[in-house]
């Protein structure tokens, strides 16, 4: 398959929403914590309130990385305006996320981030047990698989 195959087939298979370990760094400062995500057009979508330490980071260093079970995403987060103004966010993020759409969305200081994957990284076995990863590279738009040595 193509890369636009297979990153479509690893896109439909993940979902419109996952809850995701945001890793972000700045300063010699490297943090993480769980994020409620959106996941839409093969980027990645969260919100923030402008005085956490999160914001701040991204605002020094775009360089993002999110996880969830065996996939690790690498890119680089931009900062849109406010969650209520993007419409299919603001949709996706109250089906999926009631509770934090009703508390948090609306807040003067909220902001909606963007993370666009440069690299994203699948830890899979194949039907003998075999442990593989799966590379989704959006840089050069590839897609490869590396079987696991366990001698490296």
């Amino acid at each position: 398959m193509s890369f636009e195959e297979e990153c479509e087939a690893f896109f439909k298979t993940l979902g419109e929403a996952k809850k995701m370990v945001l890793a972000t760094c700045s300063q010699n400062r490297t943090t993480a914590r769980m994020m409620s995500c959106i996941i839409l057009n093969e980027k990645f979508y969260f919100q923030t309130e402008k005085s956490l330490l999160k914001y701040s980071q991204i605002c020094k260093n775009p360089l993002v990385a999110l996880c969830t079970e065996n996939i690790q995403v690498e890119g680089k987060c931009r900062i849109l305006g406010r969650p209520l103004e993007n419409n299919p966010f603001a949709q996706s993020f109250e089906k999926h996320y009631a509770g934090s759409f009703k508390n948090y969305s609306h807040m003067e200081n909220e902001v909606l981030c963007e993370a666009t994957p440069s690299l994203i990284t699948l830890w899979c076995y194949d039907e003998n047990g075999k442990p593989f990863r799966k590379f989704y590279n959006f840089v050069d738009e590839t897609y490869n698989i590396q079987y696991y040595n366990d001698n490296i």
